[in-house]
């Protein structure tokens, strides 16, 4: 996006890093929230129990 789009707009490269960065964490915080609701919702087990026998 920075060759595209934001070095035309003044952007610094450090700028674009600083922002991939914080726009990737908070789409990942938001799906794993997303994945444990729905786990939850279904009554789900978590990871560490599946492959168990018994």
């Amino acid at each position: 996006m920075w060759f595209i789009l934001w070095s035309h707009q003044g952007y610094t490269v450090k700028a674009a890093v600083v922002t991939s960065l914080a726009a990737g964490a908070f789409f990942g915080v938001a799906m794993a929230s997303c994945y444990r609701w729905k786990a939850r919702k279904l009554f789900l087990p978590p990871w560490s129990d599946y492959g168990k026998k018994g």
